[in-house]
C-alpha cells in the first residue's frame, strides 16, 4: 500500500502543479489509501506568496477547486497507472506547521542554489 500511496501522491502533485495557482505553493504531502481502495485522503498544504485575503477563505477556495477537479484527476491517473480502480479522492489541508517549516526550508534551499 505504500508504494500506491507514494505513486499517487506522485501523479497528483504532477496534476496539481499544471493547475498553475497564482500567488501559492500547493504541495501534496501524503496519500492515504483505505485497504479496499475505495477512498484516497489527500494531504496538502499551501504556501501564500502574497494573501490579500482571509487565510480560511483563500483554503476552501484552493479545496472547492481541487473537489471539481476530481473526476478529471481520477480519468488522468486511470489512464497513466492503469490500476484496476482509482480511488475517491478526499482533499483535506494538513495544517502542521512542522511540515510547512520543513517545506518553508526546503524552498531556502532551493533559493539558495539558484
Amino acid at each position: 500500500m505504500e508504494k500506491t500511496n507514494a505513486l499517487l501522491s506522485k501523479e497528483l502533485a504532477e496534476l496539481i502543479r499544471n493547475l498553475n495557482y497564482k500567488d501559492r505553493l500547493v504541495t501534496v504531502l501524503n496519500v492515504e489509501t483505505t485497504s479496499d481502495f475505495s477512498e484516497a485522503k489527500v494531504w496538502i498544504s499551501i504556501l501564500y506568496f502574497n494573501l490579500l485575503n482571509d487565510k480560511k477563505v483563500e483554503n476552501q477556495n484552493v479545496l472547492d477547486n481541487l473537489k471539481e477537479k476530481t473526476g478529471e484527476f481520477r480519468q488522468v491517473l486511470g489512464k497513466k497507472l492503469h490500476f484496476k480502480k482509482i480511488p475517491k479522492l478526499i482533499f483535506k489541508i494538513d495544517e502542521n506547521p512542522e511540515k510547512a517549516n520543513k517545506i518553508d526550508r526546503l524552498l531556502d534551499e532551493i533559493k539558495s542554489r539558484h
